[in-house]
């Protein structure tokens, strides 16, 4: 259960972040999606896949897998061999997410030489784009020595992708690339921080003060964000946002009297025997399974990017990370596996031959029955 827990955990824990990215927020679902296809139990390996497609099929697909993609220190890497995946299917999606990005209408009307000049500016910058990028796939021009040095980067610099491609700004070749991965990269995929602004907002402009202009209110929500990041800086925030755990509130709750107890029960949030915890469990499965019902009803729509449906994408996590490629963690799966299903003949074959090998040695205290003079054989 707990190892189940974990990695969900932390999937929300880093998603609900600020420097939440999108190549990050992909590989949080590809890593939940893996932990439970390997899941012992069949039916919750597979509710746990539908339930994680779900979301997965409603997002703008090809801003997350070309987030990873531009990021050098994934790349590819991550993708298996089911994702089928070729360069020049990579270079159109490239090219059609970038044109859905860069195109902004103009504030006052173009006239037909302004309209010419500006869409042959923007078939220049595609073509910059698209020769760039499929240079990057290939390990070729500018980047052909990036895996050689990406160690010593990875040590001076860390593990920022901006940081590695803010150098590609000043090279003309790649300098409308570098820009447009930057922009993917530096994209935060949640609204914790635009919630953060709205309960601001709200202390500030309370029902006493709403004659505030947005000018003014403006200067006093970056007046608060620059003390909220010195204070950052500094470590104030670390203490004033300790959350107590669910240990120390039952201490707390113990430690009252039996009145205050008794006027308190009704109100408190705290379970504390198992036919409490028994009744709320009863009230998630239920809840959830509602939930489900509701959305299997509820079937979504194949997703259509812009203008142009995308051949390649939506594609799900199991096609884009599954096949034959296989992870450290599996391979150690499969040794435990192939040691736990050493048969009792194996290991007495093995003390046999371990015996002729060294009669000299010292008998042990551990060595199993029957391994010495009194086996019989088989």
């Amino acid at each position: 259960m707990l190892e189940d827990l974990e990695p969900i955990c932390l999937g929300i824990n880093m998603n609900q972040t600020d420097a939440m990215c999108p190549d990050q927020a992909l590989l949080t679902f590809a890593g939940i999606f893996l932990h439970f296809q390997k899941h012992p139990k069949s039916a919750v390996a597979a509710g746990m896949k539908k339930w994680i497609e779900k979301p997965w099929k409603a997002l703008n697909q090809p801003m997350f897998v070309l987030a990873l993609i531009l990021n050098p220190f994934e790349g590819l890497s991550h993708f298996g061999d089911k994702a089928a995946i070729s360069a020049f299917t990579l270079n159109t999606i490239l090219l059609e997410t970038y044109r859905r990005v860069r195109s902004r209408p103009p504030k006052t009307p173009r006239s037909d030489i302004a309209q010419k000049k500006y869409e042959e500016g923007q078939q220049a910058k595609e073509k910059a784009v698209s020769e760039s990028f499929l240079s990057y796939l290939s390990s070729k021009g500018p980047f052909e020595d990036w895996e050689q040095n990406k160690g010593s980067s990875l040590r001076v610099h860390g593990d920022n992708p901006v940081t590695v491609w803010r150098n590609f700004l000043t090279t003309l070749f790649t300098a409308e690339l570098a820009d447009f991965a930057i922009l993917l990269l530096g994209m935060s995929v949640n609204q914790a921080g635009l919630e953060r602004n709205f309960s601001d907002l709200k202390i500030k402009q309370s029902r006493l003060r709403n004659c505030l202009k947005l000018e003014r209110l403006e200067k006093m929500a970056k007046v608060g964000a620059d003390i909220h990041a010195s204070q950052k800086d500094a470590g104030y925030v670390g203490g004033l946002l300790a959350v107590p755990q669910y240990a120390d509130l039952l201490e707390a709750n113990e430690a009252l009297s039996k009145i205050e107890g008794e006027l308190s029960a009704v109100q408190s949030a705290l379970v504390r025997t198992r036919e409490g915890w028994r009744k709320e469990m009863k009230k998630w499965i239920c809840k959830e399974q509602e939930q489900n019902d509701d959305d299997d009803d509820k079937e979504l729509p194949n997703v259509v990017y812009g203008h142009q449906r995308s051949k390649f994408l939506p594609r799900s996590l199991e096609l884009l990370f599954t096949g034959r490629k296989e992870s450290d963690i599996d391979e150690q799966i499969r040794r435990v596996r192939r040691h736990q299903a050493c048969t009792e003949e194996g290991r007495l074959m093995e003390l046999l031959v371990d015996k002729e090998v060294d009669k000299a040695r010292i008998p042990d205290d551990g060595e199993l029955e029957g391994s010495g003079d009194d086996f019989e054989g088989w």
